[in-house]
């Protein structure tokens, strides 16, 4: 995974403002998502929602996939987490959405941007 100046600038200020830990990595038009973090004292004022905005805003303008594996280690509920993904267009990599060239368990297509339309 190569660095990316926008995606590490977002990791960096949310680290160093809330104390959120948001770890992506951008090889060729793939974006993975590894973790999103959000401390206990600023859970639920929406933190996570924005930098979803921001990570697939950034994607769909870059016209890059962006891939992730939900997991409950964080303590998070299955199902609540990958349906908040699925509202963002994530689809699970299986039956009718199956691609063999992605691995991960979600994936999300870039949008076409105003620029493109």
């Amino acid at each position: 995974m190569k660095k990316d100046k926008y995606l590490d600038m977002i990791s960096r200020e949310t680290k160093e403002m809330y104390g959120i830990q948001f770890d992506v990595g951008r090889y060729k038009n793939i974006i993975h998502l590894y973790l999103i973090e959000i401390p206990p004292q600023h859970r639920g004022v929406g933190h996570a929602r924005l930098l979803l905005h921001l990570l697939t805003d950034y994607a769909d303008r870059e016209q890059c996939i962006v891939t992730l594996h939900p997991t409950t280690g964080f303590g998070s509920n299955y199902i609540r987490l990958t349906k908040f993904y699925q509202s963002f267009g994530f689809v699970f990599n299986r039956d009718d959405n199956y691609r063999d060239d992605i691995c991960e368990i979600m994936y999300r297509l870039p949008r076409a941007t105003e620029k493109e339309n």
